[in-house]
């Protein structure tokens, strides 16, 4: 892991659909002072196989259950929350436009919207389903 601590620097890691062949660090000093200062740390990444035990179909089904429930216990239009259903499809819609960018994946990167880790998740894909049939 690298820690800069004066200085600046630049990251190139192409990615090729699932894997980063290289990384590659530019390092140049910054306009404080004529030196880079980095700290270097150990680290190391492990993977480990995740257990879904439902498929797709199942996913989807539980995901639509999950929102309906959660849709009865949020509170709906009343003098209060006037907006709640417009903020909702709003939200709908937000989603559904960062999922056609970045695709169902389990998260995003919260600048660019890029996709990043698993790119074919389940519940992302459920909950785009849901949000895009009822608000969209």
């Amino acid at each position: 892991m690298i820690t800069l601590l004066s200085g600046q620097y630049r990251v190139a890691a192409p990615w090729q659909e699932v894997t980063c062949t290289y990384t590659e660090l530019d390092f140049a000093p910054g306009e404080e002072g004529g030196t880079v200062e980095i700290a270097l740390e150990s680290f190391a990444a492990t993977w480990k196989e995740r257990d879904y035990p439902l498929g797709f179909e199942e996913c989807a089904v539980q995901g639509e259950a999950d929102f309906q429930r959660w849709l009865m216990l949020t509170p709906t239009e009343h003098a209060g929350l006037p907006e709640t259903r417009e903020l909702a499809r709003e939200i709908a819609r937000l989603f559904c436009r960062l999922c056609g960018h970045g695709g169902m994946a389990e998260n995003f990167h919260p600048l660019t919207g890029e996709g990043q880790r698993d790119r074919m998740y389940s519940w992302t894909a459920s909950v785009f389903l849901i949000m895009a049939h009822e608000y969209v």
